[in-house]
């Protein structure tokens, strides 16, 4: 509706509105997700929820292999791929990103439970 689109539009007109976008889209883009993963404990469970329509970062490019691949050398990892889902998936289709979620939190209390 027109709130949000403005809630998201109104902080162009600021001052160094400009200055800040340039900054974020040509600034370092810190640490690849590679290698954050790699500095996780094999034994922590990772859950990657993934939109098919992803063009941020898409689900064939090499980080969305390095994840779909993640549950073949991690035990703990899943990998979920959402259809007709973008770069936010609860954003785009909470419908779809909730259910693999809560199954993920849940199977986090059973692990509890055992331990």
């Amino acid at each position: 509706d027109d709130a949000l689109v403005d809630m998201i539009v109104r902080p162009a007109a600021d001052p160094g509105a400009l200055d800040a976008f340039v900054a974020i889209f040509t600034g370092d883009p810190g640490p690849r997700p590679e290698g954050i993963v790699a500095q996780i404990d094999d034994d922590l469970p990772i859950a990657v929820i993934w939109g098919d329509a992803d063009i941020v970062t898409p689900i064939n490019g090499p980080v969305g292999t390095f994840f779909r691949q993640l549950p073949a050398e991690r035990p703990n990892a899943t990998f979920t791929v959402l259809p007709d889902t973008g770069h936010v998936p609860f954003d785009d289709r909470p419908d779809l990103a909730l259910p693999p979620l809560l199954d993920f939190l849940d199977s986090l209390e059973e692990i509890k439970k055992c331990t």
